[in-house]
């Protein structure tokens, strides 16, 4: 089995950011601000979706593939604003100031970039004002072959937590035929039997450094996570002890018995956790079919007028967006 696979992703880092408001004072209320119009119109795209993976794809094809996400990025990147008709090209010696250029990136692979101002116009009731915008784009395809796998230092936990001991007011309003009934209720709401595995890190060499992160994810995702559902963990983190094993890895070990407050039971835990070296699922290798998901995204602004034309000078393609 191959322990490395080729990754074909799409990266972009778009913004849209405005550098001047409209001059008419008289077109802000005081229920619509400068920064209302901030939050509705500058946006920031960052990410990378997926275009291929395996040894067998043809690059004609991860280029076709390129270029219909683009185009889906490209709507993204423009929509809700009105503004001047943008061209893509694969000259730079275009006339035209807002001009996309279409290129390859050093390893022969489609790459799109931009950077202009431009100016919103907006026919309204105040009459004819105007926004003005920095845009700026960087999309490409990147090659990589990724390691399947990665050396890792993992936390493995044991645990347990089981009612002792019924308080009085797990009964409250039962009858003694309901008891039963009750107490099997609580066992499933307070006790838990988990055992699992956390990553700690991947590639570390510095013991150190591994016992610090490990030290941090029991302290955050373990004491606080489920000892403190009940009780005060700040109270009974003393009872979990940690010492060194053979290798310098810290472990930690606890039992004990402790009082919750809201209806009067004693509930015992009991765990073991301890650091192991493994060979863990690169979490750099993309899910293919994971959905795309924008850092942040203006909404739709309500008094649009009219919506940004994209001209693209590709072979055969259509306009990406016309709504006009």
């Amino acid at each position: 089995m191959a322990s490395t696979v080729d990754v074909y992703h799409l990266k972009y880092d778009i913004t849209r950011q405005i550098i001047k408001y409209p001059s008419n004072k008289e077109y802000y209320t005081e229920d619509y601000t400068q920064e209302n119009e901030k939050n509705d119109s500058e946006l920031v795209l960052k990410g990378q979706t997926v275009l291929g993976m395996g040894d067998k794809i043809e690059e004609d094809n991860i280029e076709e593939k390129a270029e219909e996400e683009f185009k889906k990025i490209i709507k993204q990147a423009f929509h809700s604003v009105s503004l001047p008709d943008i061209e893509i090209v694969t000259e730079s010696t275009s006339t035209k100031i807002l001009t996309i250029l279409g290129s390859e990136t050093d390893e022969g692979y489609s790459k799109w970039t931009w950077k202009f101002n431009a100016s919103e116009c907006r026919d309204c009731d105040l009459g004819p004002d105007s926004i003005e915008f920095e845009c700026t784009g960087n999309v490409y395809v990147q090659y990589e072959r990724m390691n399947k796998f990665l050396n890792s230092h993992v936390i493995q936990y044991k645990m347990n937590r089981r009612i002792l001991e019924y308080g009085s007011d797990c009964y409250t309003d039962c009858r003694p035929c309901e008891r039963e009934g009750a107490e099997e209720h609580f066992d499933d709401e307070m006790g838990y039997d988990l055992c699992g595995e956390m990553v700690i890190g991947y590639n570390l060499t510095d013991l150190k450094e591994v016992n610090n992160k490990a030290d941090k994810l029991v302290q955050e995702e373990i004491v606080q996570e489920h000892i403190a559902d009940y009780v005060d963990a700040d109270i009974h983190s003393d009872k979990i002890v940690k010492s060194i094993g053979k290798v310098g890895l810290y472990n930690w070990k606890w039992k004990f018995d402790a009082k919750e407050d809201e209806y009067g039971c004693t509930l015992e835990y009991e765990g073991s956790i301890v650091i192991i070296l493994k060979e863990t699922p690169n979490p750099n290798i993309p899910n293919p079919n994971k959905k795309r998901r924008f850092t942040t995204m203006a909404p739709p602004r309500k008094h649009m007028i009219k919506s940004t034309k994209i001209i693209p000078l590709f072979s055969g393609a259509e306009c990406v967006n016309d709504n006009k």
